[in-house]
């Protein structure tokens, strides 16, 4: 054989071996409590590589989502998690929850990224959702492939591109026939729909953002958003752990049950932006 070919070969098993050891990282969407990372403390939206070492406090919560496999990891402390390419391993008294995706995978999961628990991936390759997962009608034109973006019912947040304004920003939602669903005045470029709104669920809706340029009010272009639809949701018992009642939370709210997800985490699911 062409010793050329052979080191292609070799090559190539070695260049797979070192893609297979390599997991898909956690993107932190939901953190209560002390999680720390060594001396750093972990923040939202905070990538979590192989090898990262987690520390939970008591009473801490943390959620991740895994792009590759679409799911949700809930991890309630005190506990110590390490991420491994077999998934997290758990140390201590807490508890872990897996929670399955939330909808069917895509050809390309690696197109997707996520933004403060709301999945955004990309209609096709050639309009990739942004590497910094933030939506962004005021930028100067919508892009020629507007992208999927699938949210949750309520609590979902929206980010756009900051740029020279006067005064607030103008928030608007509708829905599919164009009748305006909500609408908010905004400080900063950015903002979290209030829990007491609930959106219908397996439902398009548009969004967009207005400002006023110094002469002038300018509106951005309008955006696609697709909520999910419900799913069922099994309730813990009365034994369960935190990471199990977090999980079931987080599902409850998905589908808009905003009181009964309080009630099984209050101090995760507060009204705070």
């Amino acid at each position: 054989m062409d010793k050329r070919w052979t080191g292609w070969l070799l090559f190539s098993a070695l260049t797979g071996s070192v893609l297979a050891a390599h997991a898909a990282p956690l993107q932190v969407t939901q953190v209560h409590g002390t999680v720390q990372q060594g001396a750093r403390s972990v923040r939202l939206l905070d990538m979590l590589d192989d090898g990262a070492s987690l520390t939970l406090a008591e009473a801490a919560i943390l959620v991740g989502w895994d792009a590759q496999s679409d799911r949700r990891y809930v991890f309630a402390g005190p506990s110590r998690v390490t991420l491994t390419v077999n998934g997290p391993v758990l140390a201590g008294s807490g508890s872990m929850q897996v929670l399955a995706p939330r909808r069917p995978l895509r050809a390309a999961p690696n197109e997707a990224t996520v933004m403060a628990g709301a999945i955004m991936r990309s209609a096709t390759p050639s309009a990739p959702a942004p590497a910094h997962a933030a939506l962004s009608p005021a930028s100067t034109g919508a892009p020629a492939q507007q992208a999927d973006r699938v949210l949750p019912l309520a609590l979902a947040t929206f980010n756009w591109r900051n740029r020279p304004h006067i005064g607030d920003w103008i928030f608007r939602l509708h829905d599919g026939s164009g009748a305006l669903v909500h609408e908010a005045t905004v400080a900063a470029p950015r903002y979290r729909l209030p829990p007491q709104l609930l959106l219908a669920p397996a439902q398009a809706y548009r969004w967009s953002v207005a400002w006023h340029d110094g002469s002038a009010v300018v509106q951005g272009p309008s955006q696609p958003v697709q909520t999910m639809a419900r799913q069922p949701v099994v309730m813990p018992g009365a034994h369960a752990s935190a990471a199990e009642r977090a999980g079931a939370a987080l599902l409850l709210r998905d589908n808009g049950q905003l009181e009964q997800a309080r009630q099984l985490a209050p101090a995760l699911l507060d009204d705070t932006p």
